[in-house]
């Protein structure tokens, strides 16, 4: 790391610090009718490119429905998700984090950073008594509960969008069921001269590595090497299975697959660039309504689908004071609570998700919550690419891994 970068990083920590509930007091402030507020602090980030701010509508109703009582602040950041992320961890360094963390899972191993080191609270005795949680609570093995997700895997699943009108044109008529029927839908659309799949490089290889676990999921050794929390090797059949999938995938995108990130991929499927892309539950609010009758949704082949309730887990900061406890607690109710899908109102597209996620009968994880994150980040972005272009095999491409977890 050089020297100005580390600069930067201090800076950023800096500016930030003010954001925590490393304090002793807890923080309030006078409402408009002079009640006091409990303030509950929150980092939250306006996307980069469109200027979004996330969470507005949830934070308000909050705010509306708790006056008087609870406040929720957001501090807004400018930043990438991987951005948002390295703050999370300067902060926790500093020990400045604020009292909910919404990313609580990003990566394995800030997860077991901040569950070893008890940064996050366990939430189990504030939830016990609470109905809204007797689902959660039922799942648990333990009085341990450090994150909480959004009730249904739906906010937590992923599958395949696809274009009907590209499908047509290749005379395809419904979507592939089994891998076989897959590749062989991938020959068809490139023989009609339509690029298959919407891939791309960087960003933990999201998509072709969603592809490629759902293939590696289809056998039960593959399901079970999945579960496992950092495998201490990745020599195994598995993972060959896994990278023979992956190698094959990008003989079905585009040229500059390796170069372009994953939001440059989907704006291209959405352009109708592509007629595949893997994503998840959240991209549906990418879909305008123009779009809504040409674009489908589909399992994974073996009516799968990657379901890992990590995904939208949100945490709680240990440290503070009960009453900002309290009032985390309330607000991580108030979103699980509005958070129930209104079917009647929801889009086309989103009927036929719900849809497939109800009639899903196998389920695989995410591989980002189990493998090393030095792996996901560093060593796949320099390993993929010469592994995608042919400068190394599978076998080498494993060897290359192991030897990163030795290090």
């Amino acid at each position: 790391m050089t020297c100005k970068l580390k600069l930067n990083l201090l800076l950023c920590a800096v500016m930030l610090l003010t954001a925590g509930c490393g304090r002793k007091d807890t923080v309030t402030l006078l409402t408009e009718g002079g009640e006091e507020a409990v303030v509950i602090s929150i980092l939250l980030r306006v996307d980069p490119e469109t200027g979004e701010e996330e969470y507005t509508e949830l934070i308000d109703g909050f705010n509306v429905e708790y006056a008087g009582r609870y406040r929720v602040e957001a501090q807004w950041i400018k930043d990438t998700e991987q951005g948002y992320r390295d703050r999370l961890k300067i902060l926790n360094a500093y020990d400045r984090l604020p009292i909910l963390i919404t990313d609580a899972a990003f990566s394995s191993d800030f997860q077991e950073l901040m569950i070893s080191n008890e940064r996050y609270l366990n939430l189990y005795p504030y939830l016990e008594n609470r109905e809204e949680w007797q689902e959660l609570l039922g799942k648990s093995s333990s009085e341990e509960i450090y994150m909480v997700p959004l009730s249904m895997g739906l906010y937590s699943s992923a599958g395949l969008y696809y274009n009907r009108e590209l499908f047509q044109k290749a005379g395809i008529e419904t979507f592939p069921q089994t891998w076989d029927e897959f590749f062989e839908c991938l020959d068809s659309l490139q023989q009609t001269g339509i690029t298959p799949l919407a891939l791309h490089g960087s960003g933990e290889y999201w998509s072709p590595m969603l592809i490629s676990t759902a293939y590696m999921s289809s056998t039960e050794d593959g399901k079970a090497f999945l579960e496992e929390y950092f495998p201490e090797s990745y020599d195994n059949e598995s993972v060959l299975t896994m990278l023979s999938c992956m190698e094959t995938l990008y003989d079905y995108t585009f040229e500059d697959a390796l170069n372009i990130n994953f939001n440059q991929a989907q704006n291209r499927f959405l352009r109708g660039d592509a007629a595949i892309l893997a994503n998840g539950y959240w991209m549906l609010q990418d879909i305008g309504e123009d779009l809504q009758d040409k674009i489908g949704f589909a399992p994974f082949p073996g009516n799968a689908m990657m379901i890992d309730e990590q995904m939208s887990s949100w945490a709680v900061v240990s440290g503070c004071s009960e009453e900002e406890i309290r009032g985390a607690v309330e607000f991580l109710t108030y979103r699980q609570r509005i958070s129930e899908v209104d079917v009647e109102r929801a889009s086309q597209l989103e009927k036929e998700y719900i849809s497939v996620f109800q009639q899903t009968e196998e389920s695989f994880v995410n591989y980002q919550f189990r493998w090393q994150e030095h792996l996901l980040n560093e060593f796949f972005n320099t390993a993929f690419p010469e592994f995608i272009e042919g400068n190394c095999d599978s076998e080498d491409f494993i060897e290359m891994m192991d030897e990163e977890l030795a290090k």
